[in-house]
């Protein structure tokens, strides 16, 4: 996916995508999955951003109670 390039349309397939997936496994196994997914779920959060200038508003301070397990050079 770090070499890929993506439409914003593109962007929200992919969130689509990994949303279905998550359900699909959360709904066959009594584990936890979405921490599996992460990577997948924060690179679709990403690309589905406006602009670049928005990932400020998720990234470091104001990530809230989410952690990222993105590091600064995936999200670049």
């Amino acid at each position: 996916m770090m070499q890929k390039i993506f439409s914003q349309l593109g962007g929200l397939q992919l969130d689509r995508d990994v949303r279905a997936l998550v359900s699909y496994f959360s709904n066959m196994t009594q584990r936890t999955v979405r921490d599996k997914f992460s990577h997948l779920t924060q690179m679709a959060t990403i690309l589905n951003l406006e602009k670049v200038s928005e990932i400020l508003d998720f990234w470091g301070e104001n990530s809230g109670p989410m952690t990222w397990r993105l590091t600064p050079a995936e999200v670049l």
